[in-house]
């Protein structure tokens, strides 16, 4: 199976009764405290995979989730469902007992098993009317007939944990326990694309302003890498030394399900800031962009859902809504090499410095330094050029005075 991180963190989130939170992320109704593997959206409907809870069905948009297709014969009865996959003709969900097929957006499912060993499937993607099986343990099965007959997909890829799938026009990636794959003739042949060989939990593609495609994939231990040639090279991101379980693209916004909450970066991964505000549970396990919303499954919390504009402009709704109060947050990850991420908010709009020193209380870097909005703010220090060691990061926000220790560790 997977492995998995399991971070636990106390927070007390205050929120006012106005009937709608805004500018935080809000819980939604009806999953209880389900871990929440992934999503997907059919016939106008979201529906939502669980480890040991089965398969959740919203049909008003998430923000109320119902517990569907239990019954045997005729439902996943199958508690834990770790993939989902659409296309126009299929409905497919991955689970601990094989692949389980709707004809009727949700209504009815078959287990469509024959050829399958064995038969936990982490991964899915349909693509017409073939649909691609990542197992756990048993490399890639494809069915060229909507999903009733199984078989070996081709070779090069060997039979190890098949995590994630991304379809990509022509081409279909596969996040392995040893890097990504690329299949350009349906699953006949895999190759090995670059030299990366972390554990891809995820993937995912951006096309930015000029048509070119960017490749993002999240690891385990390693943070996200980057490929901007489509896989032949591999640089790993800002957002580093983390585990990292979803993506999930919205235009030139790129969002990081974490092992310490909710990522985002509008750079291609040069920078990437925490947008956790109201977030109960930061191991972030799926995340899903429906419409203007991202949803964001949760350890141990249920989904959790945010409008995108709170996050991608950073503008606060009403006053209301700003931080209470300054506040430094301890740097992730710490120690570190060469980058971490520190996060900091200001109730009012404030004069801001922020500095870097070593023990000897030399100033070494100025990370910022001007007149900001309230909010929550984010910024990657890059170590680099500076030997292993203590330092200590000092805020400066109108009367307000902070400092915190970071270690350097190459």
């Amino acid at each position: 199976m997977r492995k998995r991180y399991l971070l636990l963190i106390t927070m007390t989130v205050i929120l006012i009764n106005t009937g709608e939170t805004l500018a935080q992320w809000v819980q939604t109704n009806g999953t209880g405290q389900a871990y929440i593997e992934c999503f997907a959206s059919v016939g106008g409907d979201l529906f939502a995979g669980s480890y040991g809870g089965g398969l959740f069905e919203s049909t008003d948009g998430g923000a109320n989730w119902t517990q569907v297709n239990s019954n045997w014969g005729t439902g996943i009865w199958n508690g834990y469902v770790y993939s989902l996959a659409v296309s126009s003709t299929q409905f497919v969900a991955g689970t601990d007992v094989g692949v389980f097929r709707s004809s009727d957006t949700g209504a009815n499912w078959t287990l469509t098993n024959t050829g399958v060993q064995p038969a936990i499937v982490l991964a899915l993607a349909a693509v017409g009317s073939n649909v691609f099986a990542g197992t756990y343990g048993s490399g890639v099965y494809v069915a060229n007939d909507s999903g009733f007959n199984w078989s070996s997909a081709g070779s090069g890829i060997g039979n190890g944990d098949i995590n994630t799938f991304l379809v990509l026009g022509t081409e279909i990636l596969a996040g392995t326990g040893a890097g990504v794959y690329i299949s350009a003739d349906d699953g006949a042949t895999w190759n090995k694309a670059g030299s990366m060989g972390a554990i891809v939990q995820t993937i995912a593609a951006k096309i930015n302003g000029t048509g070119e495609t960017r490749l993002f994939a999240g690891t385990l231990n390693n943070g996200v890498y980057l490929s901007t040639d489509g896989g032949s090279d591999w640089t790993q991101t800002t957002l580093s030394d983390i585990g990292v379980f979803s993506l999930a693209v919205s235009g030139s916004d790129v969002f990081a399900g974490t092992a310490n909450g909710v990522f985002l970066s509008s750079d291609d991964g040069t920078s990437w800031r925490q947008v956790n505000t109201g977030l109960a549970d930061t191991s972030v396990q799926s995340l899903f962009v429906s419409g203007a919303t991202l949803f964001a499954g949760t350890y141990e919390a249920g989904i959790w859902k945010r409008p995108l504009s709170e996050m991608i402009t950073a503008v606060k709704s009403a006053p209301g809504d700003y931080p209470k109060g300054f506040a430094l947050s301890q740097n992730y990850p710490n120690p570190f090499n060469p980058s971490t991420v520190i996060t900091y908010e200001l109730p009012v709009r404030s004069d801001v410095t922020l500095k870097v020193y070593d023990v000897l209380g030399r100033e070494v870097r100025i990370l910022v330094n001007g007149n900001q909005n309230a909010g929550e703010h984010s910024v990657t220090f890059d170590g680099s050029n500076l030997p292993s060691g203590v330092y200590f990061y000092r805020i400066r926000a109108g009367t307000y005075f902070e400092t915190r220790k970071l270690t350097i560790l190459k």
